[in-house]
């Protein structure tokens, strides 16, 4: 599936702070709802997520 998505930066540093924010909290929520939906049992989707987590430390 593709997606078209026009955006219109905000001009502003507030505006680009939220736009950053709002765009960080989608892509975790997408990648939750895949891994939740992956085949495989809890504990490798909780490894994969523990994984991720270390990953964002760095």
């Amino acid at each position: 599936m593709t997606f078209k998505i026009i955006l219109h930066h905000p001009s502003a540093n507030e505006g680009r702070l939220e736009l950053e924010q709002r765009a960080a909290k989608a892509h975790a929520q997408a990648a939750a709802t895949y891994i939740q939906d992956l085949a495989c049992p809890v504990e490798q989707k909780s490894a994969l997520l523990n994984s991720i987590k270390r990953c964002q430390k760095d």
